[in-house]
């Protein structure tokens, strides 16, 4: 595994290392890790997608097939959010930073939302949409609904999706594009921390 290999790798010994530093270099492995397989993961679901529309069938039964592999390619992406919440999560835990603070920090998406920002609604999204016609927080959604607006996502036609491609460098829906923006991020999140500590 990457992680494992990372911590084998001599370091230099003039190189001064806190070990901040050290668990954030983890983290990013891991992320990376994670989010090549999950990457990999949608590429198979998009081939078959690709595949699935090139067939015809009869209507019904052509719209079930790409009904289906939509769903699939939803549940990779929100995935796919979901490690990348993780890590949000673990920096600005590491650092004892307040989330709402931590999560404006980092490359903007819009006057309204930093990218990170993003990230974390889009995975709350995928892990909490099933159960807000049972949920009275409906603020929580609200906010989520909003966030996915921003994007030009509509919640009923792939917004996970869309979300990544909108976020995402030269939006290319790829999550390993992705984790340079998040990287970014971590910088200034160990800004605000350095400033706050100061």
């Amino acid at each position: 595994m990457l992680l494992e290999l990372y911590w084998l790798m001599p370091m230099p010994s003039n190189l001064p290392i806190t070990l901040d530093e050290s668990i954030i270099i983890g983290e990013v492995a891991r992320l990376r890790e994670w989010i090549r397989f999950v990457d990999s993961r949608v590429d198979v679901v998009n081939k078959l997608y690709k595949e699935n529309t090139q067939v015809k069938l009869p209507g019904y039964q052509q719209d079930m097939i790409v009904d289906e592999t939509i769903d699939n390619v939803e549940f990779e992406v929100g995935v796919g959010f979901v490690v990348c919440q993780r890590f949000l999560t673990s920096i600005y835990g590491l650092y004892g930073l307040d989330k709402k603070k931590a999560l404006n920090a980092g490359p903007a998406y819009c006057d309204n939302y930093s990218k990170a920002e993003l990230v974390n609604h889009a995975a709350n999204y995928w892990k909490h949409r099933d159960e807000w016609d049972k949920n009275n927080n409906k603020n929580r959604e609200n906010k989520i609904k909003e966030a996915l607006k921003s994007v030009g996502a509509d919640e009923n036609c792939d917004p996970l999706m869309k979300m990544l491609t909108e976020i995402s460098p030269n939006n290319e829906p790829r999550f390993e594009s992705l984790v340079d923006e998040l990287e970014k991020w971590s910088d200034d999140v160990k800004q605000q921390r350095n400033q706050s500590s100061q």
